[in-house]
């Protein structure tokens, strides 16, 4: 089965159909086919593919969501109907994503307080060997853990949705889309009040295998560096560092990141408060990035990033964190910000965000360990 984009976008407004279109609509007898044969896999299945065709449009995604027949009723009773068939399950899941992916809050989280997540839970466990449903079924629970009140819920006791993404991302190591929609799940799975369980869970272990496997996958780096950034403290408080140096390997990847995604603003901040966080928690670090010559200059790369990104408040607060503390640190890197003009770039910026308190403070802040740092001569 196949539309062309151009086709679709005809199908929501035929020409000279008058009223008979509320007979003729096409989402509406897709929806009628979904209804009737819930308890035939063939036929739901034929609906389900011609549904992923139709919500590519907007217009008809509309449509098929203000129907008096509720979209999201019908795919998810045919799910459970048909609950042992897989190619139902994969294609359900994905026709779920895509409606989900454009209703608001509200509706997501409605969605969850019913349970109706339910069902997506129990494809990606039923098939936990199938690639392709597991897949669509983390990407189709990924808007749902946009809403804070549903990370609560997803996180809980009972649905544990931390086991099921560390789970999928070990089943499959080399399947990039999972570790990618995996990363971006802990990510907002990342709350304070979550870090241990996400520990004893494997949750680091899993985003570091993916952030050092896949280093050209930029949504992937953001959403993996930015989960580690959070997680730095109870990583350092909970294991024995002395013996286990791995831990600590997203500190090239970070640098790595800063390096080869100058242009992406969410990495560049995400790889920024990773190195910030790293420099918190390890003394002896910045002792690493003290030479000029070394393959990863940090004081460099996060100046560009500063700079690139001069626009960008998040990128800003992420890089004058990192500077302020090498700063305080280590002489040689005051010494080195300062014969590159830091401090001058500080000034314009801090013209620039002249309405942002936070812009301002950690500007304020980096000058300060800049000037007055111990042992400037």
């Amino acid at each position: 089965m196949e539309l062309c984009p151009n086709i679709i976008n005809k199908l929501t407004t035929p020409q000279d159909m008058g009223k008979d279109w509320d007979v003729l609509g096409v989402h509406q007898q897709i929806l009628k086919l979904l209804l009737f044969y819930n308890c035939h896999p063939t036929v739901f299945l034929l609906g389900l593919k011609a549904l992923i065709l139709l919500v590519q449009s907007d217009e008809i995604s509309l449509l098929l969501r203000d129907d008096e027949t509720d979209v999201f009723s019908l795919v998810l009773d045919g799910m459970k109907k048909l609950a042992d068939h897989c190619g139902i399950q994969m294609y359900g899941c994905q026709v779920l994503c895509a409606l989900l992916e454009k209703v608001p809050d509200e509706q997501m989280v409605e969605f969850v307080e019913e349970k109706d997540h339910w069902v997506i839970l129990e494809a990606i466990k039923k098939f936990s060997e199938h690639e392709d449903t597991v897949l669509h079924g983390l990407r189709a629970l990924l808007p749902l853990a946009g809403p804070q009140n549903n990370v609560e819920i997803l996180m809980s006791g009972n649905e544990k949705c931390y086991s099921l993404v560390t789970d999928a991302m070990k089943r499959f190591p080399d399947n990039e889309a999972i570790h990618e929609t995996g990363c971006c799940l802990l990510q907002r799975f990342t709350f304070d009040n979550f870090y241990n369980i996400l520990l004893l869970h494997g949750a680091p272990e899993a985003v570091i295998n993916a952030v050092l496997k896949y280093p050209q996958n930029g949504t992937l780096q953001a959403a993996a560096l930015s989960s580690l950034a959070l997680l730095t403290e109870t990583i350092f408080v909970n294991k024995d560092l002395e013996e286990k140096e791995d831990d600590l390997c997203w500190t090239e990847a970070s640098c790595r990141a800063l390096q080869t995604f100058k242009g992406n603003a969410k990495v560049q901040e995400a790889a920024c408060w990773a190195l910030y966080y790293l420099l918190l928690y390890q003394n002896d670090l910045h002792t690493k990035f003290e030479d000029e010559e070394a393959c990863y200059p940090v004081h460099r790369l996060v100046m560009t990033a500063m700079l690139l990104h001069s626009n960008s408040k998040e990128v800003f607060l992420a890089a004058a964190n990192v500077l302020a503390t090498l700063a305080d640190k280590s002489v040689q890197i005051r010494r080195l910000l300062l014969a590159k003009g830091i401090h001058i770039n500080i000034l314009d910026l801090m013209k620039k965000h002249s309405d942002s308190y936070d812009v301002l403070e950690s500007a304020c802040k980096f000058l300060n360990k800049l000037f007055l740092g111990r042992g400037i001569i």
